[in-house]
Protein backbone atom coordinates (compact mmCIF):
# COMPACT_ATOMS: atom_id res chain seq x y z
CA UNK A 1 0.00 0.00 0.00
CA UNK A 2 1.90 3.19 -1.24
CA UNK A 3 0.63 6.42 0.19
CA UNK A 4 1.91 10.24 -1.04
CA UNK A 5 2.55 12.00 1.62
CA UNK A 6 2.42 15.70 1.26
CA UNK A 7 2.90 18.35 4.13
CA UNK A 8 1.46 21.66 4.94
CA UNK A 9 2.97 25.02 4.40
CA UNK A 10 6.19 26.25 6.15
CA UNK A 11 7.12 22.58 7.98
CA UNK A 12 8.65 19.91 5.88
CA UNK A 13 8.45 15.97 5.27
CA UNK A 14 10.54 15.39 8.38
CA UNK A 15 8.34 17.49 10.44
CA UNK A 16 5.53 15.77 8.54
CA UNK A 17 7.01 12.23 9.87
CA UNK A 18 7.41 13.04 12.91
CA UNK A 19 3.90 14.69 13.82
CA UNK A 20 2.72 11.53 12.18
CA UNK A 21 4.89 9.00 14.00
CA UNK A 22 1.84 8.08 16.33
CA UNK A 23 -0.58 7.15 13.40
CA UNK A 24 1.33 5.06 11.10
CA UNK A 25 2.79 3.18 13.74
CA UNK A 26 -1.12 2.00 14.43
CA UNK A 27 -1.51 1.36 10.51
CA UNK A 28 -0.57 -2.21 9.00
CA UNK A 29 3.17 -2.45 8.34
CA UNK A 30 2.28 -3.04 4.40
CA UNK A 31 1.89 0.79 4.78
CA UNK A 32 4.44 2.38 2.75
CA UNK A 33 4.96 6.15 2.85
CA UNK A 34 6.63 8.44 0.16
CA UNK A 35 7.31 12.19 1.68
CA UNK A 36 7.22 14.82 -1.38
CA UNK A 37 8.69 18.20 -0.04
CA UNK A 38 7.59 21.53 -1.55
CA UNK A 39 9.82 23.90 -3.37
CA UNK A 40 9.56 27.24 -1.93
CA UNK A 41 11.60 28.35 1.10
CA UNK A 42 8.94 30.57 3.60
CA UNK A 43 9.60 32.11 7.10
CA UNK A 44 7.99 29.11 10.29
CA UNK A 45 5.59 29.82 12.99
CA UNK A 46 8.51 30.78 16.42
CA UNK A 47 6.53 27.98 18.26
CA UNK A 48 7.58 25.28 15.02
CA UNK A 49 11.40 26.38 14.78
CA UNK A 50 12.36 26.66 18.48
CA UNK A 51 11.42 22.44 17.94
CA UNK A 52 12.04 21.75 14.72
CA UNK A 53 14.85 22.32 11.90
CA UNK A 54 14.21 23.40 8.66
CA UNK A 55 13.74 24.59 5.77
CA UNK A 56 10.21 25.37 6.34
CA UNK A 57 8.95 24.85 2.82
CA UNK A 58 5.95 25.46 0.93
CA UNK A 59 4.03 23.96 -2.13
CA UNK A 60 2.70 27.08 -3.03
CA UNK A 61 4.50 30.43 -3.83
CA UNK A 62 0.86 32.45 -4.37
CA UNK A 63 -2.75 31.40 -4.99
CA UNK A 64 -3.35 33.20 -8.08
CA UNK A 65 -4.69 30.11 -10.61
CA UNK A 66 -0.68 30.08 -12.32
CA UNK A 67 0.77 29.48 -9.01
CA UNK A 68 -1.85 26.91 -7.84
CA UNK A 69 -1.11 25.38 -11.54
CA UNK A 70 2.49 25.27 -11.32
CA UNK A 71 2.38 23.54 -8.50
CA UNK A 72 0.11 21.00 -9.69
CA UNK A 73 2.05 20.31 -12.64
CA UNK A 74 5.02 19.36 -9.89
CA UNK A 75 2.93 16.73 -8.10
CA UNK A 76 1.97 15.39 -11.52
CA UNK A 77 5.30 14.95 -12.40
CA UNK A 78 6.25 13.20 -8.85
CA UNK A 79 3.56 10.71 -9.44
CA UNK A 80 4.80 10.03 -12.77
CA UNK A 81 8.38 9.64 -11.88
CA UNK A 82 7.84 7.80 -8.36
CA UNK A 83 4.29 6.48 -8.76
CA UNK A 84 2.06 4.85 -9.18
CA UNK A 85 0.81 4.91 -5.87
CA UNK A 86 -2.80 3.82 -4.21
CA UNK A 87 -3.66 6.89 -1.57
CA UNK A 88 -2.57 10.26 -0.51
CA UNK A 89 -2.37 12.07 2.99
CA UNK A 90 -1.69 15.73 3.14
CA UNK A 91 -1.94 18.43 5.61
CA UNK A 92 -3.25 22.24 5.73
CA UNK A 93 -2.01 23.32 1.86
CA UNK A 94 -0.80 19.65 1.16
CA UNK A 95 -4.57 18.32 1.62
CA UNK A 96 -5.77 21.30 -0.30
CA UNK A 97 -3.67 20.47 -3.06
CA UNK A 98 -3.81 17.11 -3.39
CA UNK A 99 -7.52 18.05 -3.78
CA UNK A 100 -6.92 19.86 -6.76
CA UNK A 101 -4.28 17.57 -8.06
CA UNK A 102 -7.96 15.18 -7.83
CA UNK A 103 -10.20 17.48 -8.88
CA UNK A 104 -8.02 18.59 -12.19
CA UNK A 105 -7.36 14.83 -13.63
CA UNK A 106 -11.77 14.65 -12.82
CA UNK A 107 -12.58 17.17 -15.49
CA UNK A 108 -10.02 16.70 -17.73
CA UNK A 109 -9.48 13.17 -17.90
CA UNK A 110 -13.16 11.39 -17.51
CA UNK A 111 -12.15 7.94 -18.99
CA UNK A 112 -9.01 7.49 -17.00
CA UNK A 113 -8.73 6.03 -13.22
CA UNK A 114 -7.74 8.23 -11.08
CA UNK A 115 -4.44 9.24 -9.60
CA UNK A 116 -5.52 7.87 -6.28
CA UNK A 117 -8.06 5.51 -5.11
CA UNK A 118 -8.41 7.02 -1.37
CA UNK A 119 -7.37 10.11 0.49
CA UNK A 120 -6.32 11.69 3.80
CA UNK A 121 -6.86 14.93 4.49
CA UNK A 122 -5.49 16.80 7.45
CA UNK A 123 -6.68 20.56 8.93
CA UNK A 124 -7.53 21.17 5.19
CA UNK A 125 -8.24 24.03 3.32
CA UNK A 126 -10.87 24.35 0.42
CA UNK A 127 -8.30 23.82 -2.73
CA UNK A 128 -8.13 26.35 -5.05
CA UNK A 129 -8.59 26.06 -9.02
CA UNK A 130 -5.33 26.03 -11.84
CA UNK A 131 -7.20 27.63 -14.33
CA UNK A 132 -9.94 30.58 -14.61
CA UNK A 133 -12.29 28.55 -16.09
CA UNK A 134 -12.89 26.84 -12.82
CA UNK A 135 -14.13 27.27 -9.21
CA UNK A 136 -14.92 31.08 -7.57
CA UNK A 137 -13.16 34.13 -7.45
CA UNK A 138 -12.56 34.51 -3.90
CA UNK A 139 -10.13 37.52 -4.51
CA UNK A 140 -12.56 39.95 -2.65
CA UNK A 141 -13.28 37.00 -0.17
CA UNK A 142 -9.11 37.98 0.26
CA UNK A 143 -9.83 41.43 0.82
CA UNK A 144 -12.32 41.33 3.35
CA UNK A 145 -11.92 41.37 7.20
CA UNK A 146 -12.50 37.53 7.09
CA UNK A 147 -10.15 35.65 4.24
CA UNK A 148 -11.09 32.21 5.54
CA UNK A 149 -14.89 33.47 5.44
CA UNK A 150 -17.16 30.23 4.22
CA UNK A 151 -20.00 32.14 3.79
CA UNK A 152 -21.59 31.32 0.68
CA UNK A 153 -23.24 35.10 0.22
CA UNK A 154 -19.81 36.85 0.86
CA UNK A 155 -18.14 34.27 -2.09
CA UNK A 156 -21.21 35.11 -4.66
CA UNK A 157 -20.05 39.02 -3.68
CA UNK A 158 -16.82 38.12 -4.93
CA UNK A 159 -17.31 38.15 -8.50
CA UNK A 160 -15.14 38.98 -11.50
CA UNK A 161 -17.45 41.79 -12.18
CA UNK A 162 -16.66 43.22 -9.18
CA UNK A 163 -13.98 46.07 -9.08
CA UNK A 164 -10.69 45.50 -7.01
CA UNK A 165 -10.92 47.33 -4.13
CA UNK A 166 -8.28 49.04 -3.53
CA UNK A 167 -8.00 50.34 0.10
CA UNK A 168 -7.17 47.47 1.66
CA UNK A 169 -3.76 46.76 -0.92
CA UNK A 170 -2.63 49.18 1.86
CA UNK A 171 -2.49 47.57 5.00
CA UNK A 172 -2.60 43.74 6.07
CA UNK A 173 -5.98 42.46 6.93
CA UNK A 174 -6.22 42.26 10.73
CA UNK A 175 -6.99 38.86 11.31
CA UNK A 176 -5.49 35.76 13.46
CA UNK A 177 -4.96 34.33 10.34
CA UNK A 178 -1.51 35.99 9.22
CA UNK A 179 -0.33 35.94 13.20
CA UNK A 180 -0.21 32.23 13.28
CA UNK A 181 0.65 31.80 9.68
CA UNK A 182 3.13 34.48 8.49
CA UNK A 183 4.11 32.69 5.18
CA UNK A 184 0.56 32.97 4.50
CA UNK A 185 0.51 36.92 4.61
CA UNK A 186 3.63 36.65 2.09
CA UNK A 187 1.57 34.43 -0.28
CA UNK A 188 -1.67 36.77 0.42
CA UNK A 189 0.69 40.03 -0.52
CA UNK A 190 1.81 37.92 -3.75
CA UNK A 191 -1.44 37.27 -4.94
CA UNK A 192 -2.75 40.44 -4.23
CA UNK A 193 0.44 42.64 -6.15
CA UNK A 194 -0.50 40.47 -9.27
CA UNK A 195 -3.94 40.19 -9.85
CA UNK A 196 -4.87 44.03 -8.83
CA UNK A 197 -3.40 44.60 -12.54
CA UNK A 198 -6.53 44.40 -14.67
CA UNK A 199 -4.64 42.29 -17.36
CA UNK A 200 -4.23 39.75 -14.61
CA UNK A 201 -7.91 39.06 -14.25
CA UNK A 202 -7.51 35.62 -15.16
CA UNK A 203 -5.12 34.78 -13.03
CA UNK A 204 -7.11 35.63 -9.75
CA UNK A 205 -7.19 33.17 -7.44
CA UNK A 206 -10.20 30.73 -7.63
CA UNK A 207 -11.43 28.12 -5.18
CA UNK A 208 -14.03 25.15 -5.21
CA UNK A 209 -16.84 25.78 -2.53
CA UNK A 210 -19.83 22.94 -1.79
CA UNK A 211 -22.55 24.91 -2.59
CA UNK A 212 -21.06 26.76 -5.25
CA UNK A 213 -19.10 23.26 -7.64
CA UNK A 214 -21.38 20.42 -8.55
CA UNK A 215 -18.73 18.11 -8.35
CA UNK A 216 -17.76 16.14 -5.88
CA UNK A 217 -14.14 14.49 -5.06
CA UNK A 218 -14.66 10.48 -6.37
CA UNK A 219 -13.08 8.36 -4.40
CA UNK A 220 -13.10 7.40 0.00
CA UNK A 221 -11.67 9.74 1.73
CA UNK A 222 -10.64 9.97 5.20
CA UNK A 223 -10.87 13.58 7.01
CA UNK A 224 -9.17 15.03 10.52
CA UNK A 225 -9.30 18.35 11.85
CA UNK A 226 -9.38 20.46 15.15
CA UNK A 227 -12.65 22.02 16.51
CA UNK A 228 -10.08 24.94 17.62
CA UNK A 229 -8.52 25.09 14.79
CA UNK A 230 -8.83 28.57 13.02
CA UNK A 231 -9.34 27.16 9.25
CA UNK A 232 -12.44 25.01 11.23
CA UNK A 233 -15.00 26.23 8.87
CA UNK A 234 -12.43 25.37 5.81
CA UNK A 235 -11.96 21.74 6.83
CA UNK A 236 -15.63 21.45 7.45
CA UNK A 237 -17.02 22.94 3.60
CA UNK A 238 -13.99 20.91 2.46
CA UNK A 239 -16.08 17.54 3.68
CA UNK A 240 -18.90 18.39 1.92
CA UNK A 241 -17.08 18.33 -1.58
CA UNK A 242 -16.26 14.70 -1.16
CA UNK A 243 -18.65 12.06 -1.70
CA UNK A 244 -20.74 11.49 1.19
CA UNK A 245 -21.16 8.02 1.08
CA UNK A 246 -17.45 7.72 0.58
CA UNK A 247 -16.35 10.36 3.56
CA UNK A 248 -15.74 9.85 7.15
CA UNK A 249 -14.27 12.20 9.78
CA UNK A 250 -13.11 12.83 13.26
CA UNK A 251 -12.89 16.10 15.01
CA UNK A 252 -10.30 16.36 17.71
CA UNK A 253 -10.74 19.17 20.53
CA UNK A 254 -7.39 20.95 19.39
CA UNK A 255 -6.23 23.49 17.09
CA UNK A 256 -4.17 23.35 14.22
CA UNK A 257 -1.80 21.09 14.44
CA UNK A 258 -1.60 17.14 14.66
CA UNK A 259 -2.93 15.79 17.38
CA UNK A 260 -0.44 13.33 19.70
CA UNK A 261 -3.25 11.59 21.88
CA UNK A 262 -3.51 8.06 21.82
CA UNK A 263 -7.52 8.08 21.80
CA UNK A 264 -7.61 10.66 18.69
CA UNK A 265 -4.28 8.46 16.74
CA UNK A 266 -6.36 5.07 17.36
CA UNK A 267 -9.81 6.47 16.04
CA UNK A 268 -8.04 7.72 13.05
CA UNK A 269 -5.96 4.87 11.92
CA UNK A 270 -9.55 3.06 12.57
CA UNK A 271 -11.32 5.44 9.84
CA UNK A 272 -7.96 4.84 7.85
CA UNK A 273 -8.48 1.50 7.56
CA UNK A 274 -12.17 1.32 7.08
CA UNK A 275 -11.69 3.98 4.37
CA UNK A 276 -9.06 2.09 2.33
CA UNK A 277 -11.97 -0.97 2.46
CA UNK A 278 -13.69 1.15 1.04
CA UNK A 279 -11.76 2.47 -1.77
CA UNK A 280 -10.95 -1.44 -3.10
CA UNK A 281 -15.15 -2.18 -2.86
CA UNK A 282 -15.58 0.82 -4.59
CA UNK A 283 -13.38 0.24 -7.79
Amino acid sequence: MRILCMHGSAINSAIFQAKTTRLRSLLPPDYTFIWMDGDFHVPAQKELSDVYPGPYLSHLGDFTTKGVATAVAKVEDFIRNHGPFDGVMGICEGASLCATVILKHQEEYLDSPSPFKFAIFINSWLPFSWTPKLGHDVTNVFLSDNPLDTNVEAWQKASPSYELKIEPLKLVAEHALFDINPEVELKWRATIDTVVRKENDHLRPRCFHPELYDDRLELATAHLWGERDIFDPQSRKFFQLCDPELATSHQHDGGHDFPQSWDDNERFSEIIQKTVLKSQFAM
